[in-house]
C-alpha cells in the first residue's frame, strides 16, 4: 500500500512539473549602474515566487528572468523592484536594443533590428 501511494506522490509531483510554463523576459533598468545596484536587485527577484534564474548584464543595466508564468507576472516582477528598490524597469523586446513599454506591446522608442 505504501509503493501505491508513494507512486501515486511522484505521478502527481511529475504532472505539476510538466505544466509549469517558463518564460523568459528582460527588463531594463535604467538606475541599476554599480554591482551594488545588481545585488539589491538580484536579492528581490531572487525571492519571488516562480524566479528560476538571473543572468544579469550591467553593462546594458538588464536582467534576464526565468520563471514559471503560473506563479508570477512581468507585472509582480517590476511591481516588486519598484515597491522594495524604487527601480522602475521596462521590458525589452528580443528585437529591440532599446527598452520597451510592456503595458503598450510596442516599442516606446524607435527600434533597431539586430
Amino acid at each position: 500500500m505504501k509503493k501505491i501511494m508513494i507512486s501515486i506522490v511522484l505521478i502527481l509531483a511529475a504532472t505539476t512539473m510538466v505544466n509549469a510554463v517558463k518564460q523568459e523576459v528582460v527588463l531594463f533598468i535604467n538606475n541599476m549602474e554599480c554591482a551594488n545596484c545588481q545585488a539589491k536587485v538580484e536579492k528581490t527577484l531572487a525571492y519571488e515566487k516562480g524566479v528560476k534564474d538571473l543572468k544579469f548584464d550591467l553593462q546594458k543595466r538588464q536582467v534576464t528572468i526565468t520563471f514559471d508564468s503560473e506563479k508570477t507576472t512581468v507585472e509582480k516582477l517590476q511591481n516588486a523592484l519598484l515597491k522594495r528598490n524604487k527601480y522602475a524597469s521596462e521590458v525589452v523586446k528580443p528585437h529591440c536594443t532599446k527598452p520597451c513599454k510592456s503595458a503598450a506591446n510596442s516599442c516606446s522608442k524607435p527600434c533597431k533590428k539586430h
